[in-house]
């Protein structure tokens, strides 16, 4: 039985920045559903995320629903809707319950902690976006990528993340770094 990787992008929302691992995963037998968000949807908030992407897993089982960053405000919501077997956090941005995505900088201390590793790097000033986002992308990727046009609404930030609880899926989180 092959299994259908579900794949959440972040901040974006687009399916292109999977485009890479749906080709190995797709090389390797396994299905591959990359999501394009609603990012530019004013109206659209969390439940219309999650409406989204349990659109794209539809039938299809066994699923290992895939997130990356401000995917993971999203991925346990659809948990809570379809069955999923495992659920992979990218960098997730992971919620406590009732908090926003956008509180979630503040309660993570996460700015600070990005200023005080930039500073532990000899990084000067402030990171900018091929720094953070980019800094272990192939040139080729960082070059398309830049020809994209992503826009992300600040509405999704705005939803209170309505789950008391975590849902019950095995969960695994990868946190890369720099450096």
């Amino acid at each position: 039985m092959t299994t259908t990787f579900v794949l959440v992008p972040g901040a974006g929302g687009d399916a292109w920045f999977w485009h890479r691992l749906v080709a190995e995963l797709e090389s390797r037998g396994h299905g591959a559903v990359p999501v394009e968000l609603p990012s530019g949807d004013d109206s659209a908030g969390l439940d219309a995320y999650a409406d989204t992407v349990v659109a794209a897993i539809g039938a299809r089982s066994p699923v290992v629903l895939v997130a990356q960053s401000m995917g993971a405000l999203t991925a346990p919501l659809v948990c809570a809707r379809v069955p999923v077997d495992l659920l992979v956090l990218l960098n997730g941005m992971v919620p406590r319950p009732g908090e926003t995505g956008g509180e979630w900088w503040t309660a993570t201390g996460q700015d600070e902690a990005q200023a005080a590793h930039w500073k532990e790097l000899g990084l000067p000033g402030e990171p900018d976006d091929d720094s953070t986002y980019f800094h272990d992308v192939p040139a080729g990727v960082v070059a398309e990528a830049k020809t994209q046009e992503f826009t992300q609404s600040g509405r999704p930030f705005e939803d209170p993340w309505p789950l008391e609880r975590w849902p019950d899926v095995p969960t695994r989180v990868v946190a890369g770094r720099t450096g």
